[in-house]
């Protein structure tokens, strides 16, 4: 669920740079709303093996979205009409602001990973009856999203530093929009909301099969009602924790963090413990608790800038 409202927010805020990037005529927390009947729209889908349609759109929206901060950047750079800063110490504050965000990025890091938790309800949706093409069917899928991904985010972020210096946002469109034109700029927030959009349904998928069998719900009805609530739930999670970085943390951190780096690596323990080389028992054990110091520190840093930003609103 944290997942989904953080989504469901980023599409939200995205939803205000579509219709006017200068001055929205919604508030953030309305276009929140609008996100979260999107979702739920989409979320409407009977199961993950029915969705290969929306995961085709939103999947044409990344290439999009990324073709925008590779052009953007590029033509910053090419044009040479700004003055990058490159001296890192001009973006680094003295108080405590500083440290709460360097911590709150260790869940921003974490939070890319949240994927793993729905791989295997993707493989499922796969509706293989072997389980071993099942499995190298999701291993082609998953080295072919890699294979395109790490450059992607590689080359964004070299072209996305040289062109706008220490003072590149976060995320990189927000820079491009000082060199791309207002038009240009309304069709990429519409294909991010697209993208982010169709990503929430996904993550939705997965948890609506586990709340089904746990609740052991079988009536359509039920099923929609299910749905209602979770989003709505996460909605509301979107709209009253409105600092994205903040809430990617404690999502990073909470949710992505035991789903992706602890429990799936100490079931691995416990099914290999008897035939698995002892070296490689004990460096799992590590591996866990290195992600685990991450995530707490990414918790602490997030719950720290959290009350920062709340304080500077009142």
């Amino acid at each position: 669920m944290s997942q989904g409202a953080t989504i469901t927010y980023l599409g939200g805020d995205c939803g205000g740079y579509s219709v006017d990037m200068t001055a929205s005529k919604f508030s953030t927390r309305v276009w929140t709303i609008i996100m979260g009947c999107i979702v739920l729209l989409l979320s409407l889908t009977k199961d993950m093996s029915s969705m290969w349609q929306i995961s085709a759109v939103g999947t044409l929206s990344v290439f999009v979205i990324v073709l925008y901060c590779i052009v953007g950047s590029s033509i910053a750079l090419a044009e040479n009409t700004l003055t990058p800063q490159y001296n890192a110490e001009e973006c680094v504050n003295a108080d405590d602001s500083f440290a709460a965000e360097l911590l709150t990025g260790f869940g921003s890091v974490i939070f890319g990973y949240g994927f793993h938790a729905v791989l295997p309800d993707i493989q499922t949706s796969l509706l293989e009856t072997d389980s071993n093409t099942a499995h190298k069917d999701i291993k082609k899928a998953i080295t072919g999203a890699f294979s395109v991904a790490f450059p992607a985010y590689l080359v964004i972020a070299l072209l996305g530093f040289a062109a706008f210096g220490v003072s590149v946002a976060s995320d990189v469109l927000v820079s491009v929009t000082m060199v791309l034109s207002k038009a240009a700029m309304c069709v990429v927030w519409v294909f991010v909301i697209i993208k982010t959009a169709t990503e929430a349904a996904v993550y939705n998928q997965s948890a609506f099969v586990i709340c089904r069998d746990i609740l052991g719900i079988s009536k359509r009805s039920y099923d929609i009602l299910l749905r209602l609530v979770w989003v709505v739930v996460a909605t509301l999670v979107a709209m009253y924790i409105p600092f994205f970085g903040d809430l990617t943390a404690i999502t990073g951190a909470l949710s992505v963090t035991p789903l992706s780096f602890v429990y799936p690596v100490f079931f691995w323990n416990c099914k290999h413990k008897h035939d698995a080389p002892k070296w490689r028992i004990r460096f799992h054990y590590v591996f866990i608790a290195v992600w685990v110091t991450f995530g707490t520190a990414a918790l602490v840093g997030a719950i720290w800038s959290l009350i920062i930003n709340l304080r500077s609103k009142q």
